[in-house]
């Protein structure tokens, strides 16, 4: 079962990823980033550059739905195949070490080449958390939704419970605190538990969809609402529990900053707001499809190019993050040009050179065996 909204969706959430990377590593000298629960808050004087940061914050919540959600409907496609469930686990846990070992090998080198930090290269950053997701949703891709839902509920407030305690600092956190709930800031970012909390919403909410496709995204956009209203209750009346840091600091004298949010970990504010945001964009992007985007050209075009890029997921990563150190090197360490004007160029020439490589990497994995290493990635 392939859902074509679905692929669109991912499409639109890489081109918004691709903004923030060209940023970093095209804007170094312009832009901050870096919203850590033990950190000073990176305040923006610049609305331009805090909204282009703000969009941005989407893209990790999102792809941790999008994975929970296509590992349902994969095994679903797959249900003959996989009853043995040991083979769903061997295909699943050998995708997400490929994801992992991509990582280590190539992104994380690409990330302290662009940024000069040979530390880095040891990083458990995105790919490795959304590696980990992969493995560890396996497990529960068959079990029942009563088991889902409780550890979907564990994993998203046990992090924030952790930090609110208020007794953390960086003596007392140690490796597997890391990993599981609260990032260090230097060799973790993406601590594993809160995205797969969100990686198995994902999940649930494709076993409603492949049971009662109108009725899920007939909730989607509900549910979108709702936790948007949430997040606004959260941003004025929530406590440290909620945003991770006491609120009166994540304020300044700029209107935006009700948006300011903490990231790393995701806080239950920052939580509801984006998955609030990708709830109403899928659905949006889902009843165009219904009604054909044909009849708003603009609109049919792009989500025809965001469906390009979000059949290659993985080779668009890889291919944008080559690209835009490249760019990086051209615009910025060469040229010594840094301005967000410089960045959106950068952005838009990136985004134009992989479309034909995506469009060459899809029909390269169409050809190839569904056994096939190539067809995981």
């Amino acid at each position: 079962m392939r859902i074509q909204a679905l692929d669109k969706a991912r499409g639109v959430v890489l081109i918004i990823m691709a903004i923030d990377h060209a940023k970093e590593m095209i804007g170094k000298n312009i832009i901050f980033s870096g919203e850590f629960w033990n950190r000073n808050f990176p305040f923006y004087e610049d609305s331009f550059l805090f909204f282009t940061r703000l969009i941005a914050h989407i893209c990790a919540p999102s792809f941790a739905f999008m994975m929970g959600l296509s590992m349902i409907l994969l095994t679903h496609a797959n249900n003959v195949k996989w009853q043995d469930e040991v083979k769903l686990w061997k295909y699943f846990c050998l995708r997400g070490f490929i994801l992992i070992l991509f990582e280590y090998l190539i992104f994380a080198p690409l990330w302290s080449f662009a940024f000069k930090d040979p530390s880095i290269i040891f990083r458990f950053a995105v790919i490795s958390m959304l590696g980990s997701l992969m493995i560890l949703i396996s497990f529960l891709v068959k079990r029942h939704w009563s088991i889902q839902v409780i550890v979907m509920l564990l994993s998203i407030f046990i992090p924030p419970f952790i930090i609110s305690l208020g007794e953390l600092d960086a003596k007392n956190i140690n490796f597997l605190l890391n990993i599981l709930f609260v990032p260090d800031g230097q060799y973790f970012i993406y601590s594993v538990f809160p995205y797969f909390g969100i990686g198995i919403l994902g999940l649930l909410f494709g076993k409603i969809l492949i049971k009662k496709e109108k009725m899920a995204f007939t909730l989607l956009p509900i549910l979108g609402a709702v936790f948007i209203a949430l997040f606004i209750f959260s941003r004025l009346w929530g406590d440290l529990y909620f945003n991770l840091k006491n609120p009166v600091s994540l304020n300044d004298s700029n209107w935006w900053s009700f948006f300011y949010m903490i990231k790393y970990p995701p806080s239950l504010t920052y939580l509801l707001f984006t998955l609030g945001i990708f709830f109403l964009l899928f659905s949006i992007i889902y009843f165009i499809d219904k009604i054909g985007s044909n009849k708003i050209i603009i609109v049919s075009k792009f989500l025809e190019v965001a469906n390009v890029y979000g059949k290659s997921t993985f080779f668009f990563y890889a291919a944008h993050l080559f690209i835009l150190c490249l760019l990086g090197v051209l615009i910025l360490d060469i040229l010594k040009w840094s301005s967000i004007t410089d960045v959106a160029y950068g952005w838009i020439i990136a985004l134009i050179i992989i479309y034909p490589l995506c469009k060459w990497y899809r029909d390269f994995k169409k050809k190839k065996n569904e056994n096939s290493l190539w067809r995981m990635l």
